[in-house]
């Protein structure tokens, strides 16, 4: 039984805006996150998603019940102990995997709503010898994005950004940039697209609020 999309609290909600926290200054992923924050950010606003990011300056807060810190944590490795808001939890990416997103939900009187969110990718993905293209690194990472606004199943039978299990398709050793993942359907991202039903999906969650 496929589990179901899991909104955000109401405050987040409301203001149509995540805040995430990164500490990774170096390595791969130190000059990327930014990118990946202003890539998702136009990206929502092309298909008029409802939400965007913001960069944070403190990681989540630890506290039992705090809503302090970041909402979202955008970490690099294997495996990860990710605790915020009075709970922890595990964080690990399987073989087949790019990166993991793990929520943290309470239930405020209206079922289940996240409070924090833990993106894990992996520290230095590679293909033939070499390190994945940044291009198609940011593609993964906001796949990962899409899980932390609530998005638990990916898009039944794949076919776009967010299908379960897409495939490198890696370009010439020397030029990384023309790396690829194909999806259902034959399709390859870069450049990044969402189905209908995927989008319909994300704005359910993330509503425009009534003046």
């Amino acid at each position: 039984m496929a589990k179901p999309d899991t909104g955000w609290y109401d405050r987040a909600k409301n203001a149509q805006k995540l805040s995430v926290f990164s500490s990774l200054s170096k390595g791969l992923w130190g000059p990327l996150f930014p990118r990946v924050i202003t890539d998702f950010n136009a990206f929502s606003t092309q298909l008029k998603l409802g939400v965007s990011l913001t960069t944070a300056t403190a990681a989540p807060d630890e506290a039992e019940n705090s809503f302090g810190g970041a909402d979202i944590l955008f970490v690099a490795g294997d495996k990860f102990e990710f605790k915020a808001s009075g709970q922890k939890d595990q964080v690990t990416i399987g073989p087949l995997e790019q990166g993991h997103t793990r929520t943290l939900a309470w239930d405020f009187g209206k079922g289940a709503q996240n409070r924090k969110a833990c993106i894990l990718m992996r520290a230095n993905p590679t293909t033939g010898g070499r390190t994945i293209g940044n291009p198609c690194l940011i593609a993964f990472a906001i796949h990962e994005v899409v899980h932390a606004l609530g998005l638990v199943e990916h898009t039944p039978n794949g076919g776009d950004l967010f299908e379960a299990t897409p495939q490198l398709r890696a370009g010439a050793k020397n030029k990384p940039d023309d790396d690829k993942f194909e999806v259902n359907g034959g399709k390859t991202i870069p450049p990044l697209f969402l189905l209908g039903t995927t989008i319909a999906r994300i704005q359910k969650l993330w509503p425009t609020p009534i003046p």
